[in-house]
Order: structure tokens, then sequence, then C-alpha cells
């Protein structure tokens, strides 16, 4: 949950037209170095993240498959396609130790 340092609300009412697309804000410190980062991006649905400065650039993207209905005619059956999308390297180190925190406590 952001502070209201971090504008959540602006991030908020962004609007991405396709997944794998972020916008970020950040603060420096004395104009030079990125100390603190808030950013939206949008995978299934957007999702918002804050921290430091290492990893508002895209990492590896993800791959996903997924039923489409290709053709318009809704006569041609729908096939399986491979979705990309970019991640932020903010939003891949979370889902990593997530995943982790994840499998610790099921246990």
């Amino acid at each position: 949950m952001a502070t209201c340092k971090y504008p959540m609300d602006y991030l908020h009412a962004l609007e991405f037209l396709e997944r794998g697309n972020m916008a970020y804000l950040y603060a420096t410190d004395n104009n030079t170095i990125a100390i603190k980062v808030a950013m939206a991006w949008l995978d299934w649905e957007q999702r918002y993240f804050i921290g430091n400065a290492e990893g508002f650039e895209y990492g590896e993207p993800i791959y996903r498959e997924r039923w489409r209905q290709v053709e318009k005619d809704n006569i041609t059956p729908a096939v399986e396609v491979m979705l990309k999308v970019n991640q932020p390297q903010m939003a891949k180190t979370f889902f990593n130790v997530s995943g982790m925190i994840d499998a610790h406590n099921k246990q």
C-alpha cells in the first residue's frame, strides 16, 4: 500500500494499452540518484510496487499460453497462442521472494 509520499491515486488513474506496460515515479537525492520508486505495471490486472531504484527497467519477459479467438467470424475455433508480457525487474524480484514466502507459509 502506498503512503502519502507516493501518489497511488495518480498511478491508479493511468490507463495502459496492453499487458507489460508500466509507469513509474521516482524520488532523487540531490537530483542525481533515484532512491525510491513507485511503479504501476499491467499484467492481468494493474499492480503497484514501491521499492528502491534497482529494477524499474524491463527484465526478462513472461511467456504464457492462452486460448484466443483469432478469427472474428465466430465459426473458426479458438487457437492456443503464446503471449509475451514484458516484466519490470522490480516485479520479478517481488514475485521471486513472494513465491518463497508462500511456500514457507504453507509448510
